[in-house]
């Protein structure tokens, strides 16, 4: 039976969900296991085989990866393994709206390549050079100093760290994207570039698939089997999350944001939020 991590391995706190340690393995293996919270990884040096439900695949020193919690791994064979985990909340730590959300890289790192190692075998596609392992590695210096002395605003400077380095990986691996058109990760996360990017514009399949570099029919298949939804449903899912946030500004109407989010008709823009939130436009507004 696999062992399950909850929240409270991190914290018993619901204010601030997030841990970081750094660590050699002094073992030769560490059990698979899953846990509620998210974890981003960063394997600082030596070597081990990565453990996961598709396979096992090496890792070295500069590998960078994130992890869902439903996604059972586990580490073999290592050797002097040193890695960082930071463990959070992704809805406390990462930022729900933004520019960040434009980067490639983020959609890849922290979006796509979680969702389809679930069902692929696959490398790690961010690998640092020394150069920036090292710097990355100052920066975790800082979190790992603030999260052992939680001195007073302790949380608040994790916080601004962490999203300084999350900007970082995302745009390390931007760069790589081009390099690496050829992988689904990449490609997949150039269409979700697209829809953040232009989540308010007509948008059809052919414009998403045309982004990914793949005809219609594989963007479709490889879309739907890592999201488990359609690009259209996913494009809906979006308008309607940024819906939410606009139905707390009072000075809107329901018309005026459902044409701010993409929707021409607002009797479908009601007819979707109800399917997605499970109440109308208006009712959400009123209990928030």
């Amino acid at each position: 039976m696999i062992k399950v991590f909850p929240y409270t391995t991190i914290t018993n706190s619901d204010n601030f969900r997030f841990k970081i340690s750094r660590d050699t393995l002094r073992v030769k293996s560490f059990e698979v296991h899953t846990h509620e919270f998210s974890e981003l990884v960063i394997i600082l040096g030596g070597t081990a085989l990565h453990l996961t439900d598709n396979g096992q695949y090496p890792l070295t020193a500069g590998d960078v990866f994130v992890l869902n919690g439903d996604m059972a791994h586990g580490f073999e064979a290592c050797e002097g393994l040193r890695l960082c985990n930071m463990m959070y909340d992704p809805r406390a730590m990462l930022p729900q709206a933004g520019d960040i959300q434009q980067l490639a890289g983020y959609q890849a790192l922290f979006v796509v390549e979680p969702l389809y190692r679930a069902h692929h075998p696959m490398h790690n596609l961010l690998r640092l050079s020394m150069q920036s392992l090292t710097q990355v590695d100052g920066m975790l210096d800082i979190i790992l100093a603030e999260y052992k002395q939680k001195s007073v605003g302790y949380a608040s400077m994790i916080e601004a760290i962490f999203l300084q380095l999350v900007v970082m990986l995302s745009r390390l691996y931007a760069s790589k994207i081009d390099e690496t058109r050829g992988e689904s990760v990449g490609r997949l996360a150039l269409a979700l570039t697209l829809i953040e990017t232009n989540y308010h514009q007509p948008l059809s399949l052919d414009d998403l698939a045309g982004a990914a570099h793949l005809s219609t029919t594989h963007f479709l298949r490889l879309f739907k089997e890592t999201f488990n939804l359609s690009p259209i449903q996913y494009l809906i899912r979006l308008r309607i999350a940024k819906a939410c946030a606009l139905l707390n500004d009072k000075t809107l109407t329901v018309s005026e944001i459902a044409v701010r989010v993409g929707f021409d008709d607002s009797n479908y823009f009601s007819r979707q939020f109800k399917q997605v939130i499970g109440v109308s436009p208006r009712v959400y507004r009123q209990r928030t």
